[in-house]
């Protein structure tokens, strides 16, 4: 199953998890005790070249982020990585690693994704849970055009045909 990155398991993301082929998947094992609980996630290319650079500069023994001293980084390091990194960016809103997959479901969507899709990617086994995540822009709803807009419809009312 191809699903989204979830902040949160970059606690446990091993170093071998980044990808040497032209997929540009991970594949991250939840489980060791239970190896059905696998997920396949999607990387972007430019995510790839990042990680690359990082792994060369900093060497990670276990874990592809560890932490000050060696092994994972716990859940709460990771939170106020990013509440430090909103902080330099000037960003005030309330938001944590799981306002990235609100955004990420968003601007999927925005940018032409079917909603099934975006279902798998999440991992939702309901497509209802898929629709809290997806907040679409007033901006996004302006630039759907009308059926009552469209050129044919003018020749069908004036021709009946």
């Amino acid at each position: 199953m191809l699903k989204s990155y979830r902040a949160e398991w970059s606690e446990t993301l091993k170093c071998w998890c980044v990808p040497r082929s032209k997929l540009l998947l991970i594949k991250i094992i939840k489980s060791l005790a239970a190896l059905k609980n696998i997920d396949i996630v999607m990387l972007s290319g430019k995510l790839l070249f990042i990680l690359r650079q990082y792994y060369l500069q900093y060497n990670p023994k276990e874990f592809l982020f560890e932490g000050q001293h060696g092994g994972q980084y716990s859940k709460r390091s990771i939170n106020l990585f990013i509440a430090h990194a909103k902080w330099q960016a000037g960003i005030r809103k309330v938001g944590s690693t799981h306002t990235l997959r609100h955004s990420f479901a968003t601007h999927l969507l925005e940018g032409g994704t079917d909603l099934r899709l975006i279902q798998e990617l999440l991992g939702h086994n309901d497509i209802k849970t898929t629709l809290r995540y997806t907040h679409v822009s007033v901006k996004h709803i302006a630039s759907v055009q009308s059926p009552f807009d469209k050129p044919d419809l003018e020749k069908v009312l004036k021709t009946g045909k």
